[in-house]
């Protein structure tokens, strides 16, 4: 998969006969959309998936009604665990899925370009305040304030020198009204961070198994020859034929199958 200049994502691709070739060119892709029409027709995938609103897939995992649910761990098994209403709570167990030909796992994750890069213009009027103040966000304090929030207000220290939130913040949702960046970081500082020293062992384990089973991929800065010949034509006739397939008896989804237990696919960092 290519990670194109600034970070921002520019296509998908895999590496054959030293060529970047987009996936829906690759040998054994449409492979791949058989087998997931085929699990579509078997009413293993939400039938809805291509048209239900983010936030209600995932109340279907909230309210117990999906078993399986691709995504990644730090919110499943991390940030939502007061939105779960089940009784008793889930238990949750994460694995990965490997194809015909055994390959298996998740695109390798590249902290340093994990998203469009913060910059500052030529045109700033004050670069160096500017400087000043992304030197502390990617500071110990900054990365606190921007993920965590303010202390004493919304977290705190314990008396053992422990990390607790201030209710109602110990939900994530109200931590995120209230200014709190739950789900994302202005400047990711990697495994260094609050966010990553605070992970629960369910969440860690998850996310040390995405980076044992990493698959090789073509990694490149700027533009590939086959993006500026075709542009992001290729994207749109796949994005249009995810949402298209049911109708066609095709189907592109995420797993949601029912199950006495969880099994969810953490997601690699979409780079």
């Amino acid at each position: 998969m290519d990670r194109a200049a600034h970070g921002v994502p520019q296509g998908r691709y895999v590496m054959i006969d030293g060529k970047l070739t987009p996936w829906l060119l690759a040998p054994g892709y449409l492979d791949a959309v058989k087998f997931l029409n085929q699990l579509y027709r078997q009413g293993l995938i939400d039938p809805e998936f291509a048209t239900v609103p983010t936030l209600q897939s995932f109340e279907k995992l909230w309210n117990g009604k999906v078993g399986a649910y691709n995504f990644n761990a730090d919110g499943t098994t991390q940030n939502w665990l007061t939105r779960y209403v089940e009784e008793p709570k889930p238990v949750f167990a994460y694995t990965y899925l490997k194809g015909p030909n055994g390959q298996g796992g998740h695109v390798r994750p590249v902290m340093e370009d994990s998203g469009a890069y913060t910059v500052i213009s030529s045109t700033a009027k004050n670069p160096e305040a500017a400087m000043q103040a992304l030197d502390y966000l990617v500071s110990v304090e900054g990365d606190r304030l921007t993920w965590a929030g303010v202390e004493n207000v919304h977290y705190k220290w314990n008396a053992s020198g422990q990390f607790e939130w201030i209710p109602p913040f110990d939900d994530a949702v109200k931590l995120r009204d209230a200014g709190g960046y739950m789900y994302s970081v202005i400047i990711n500082r990697g495994s260094q961070g609050l966010r990553e020293q605070l992970y629960n062992d369910i969440t860690r384990e998850a996310r040390q198994m995405v980076l044992d089973r990493t698959l090789e991929d073509a990694y490149i800065f700027g533009l590939p020859e086959v993006q500026k010949e075709r542009g992001t034509i290729l994207d749109d006739m796949e994005k249009d034929s995810s949402a298209r397939s049911p109708l066609r008896r095709a189907a592109i989804s995420t797993p949601c199958m029912r199950s006495s237990r969880r099994n969810i696919w953490p997601r690699a960092a979409r780079n």
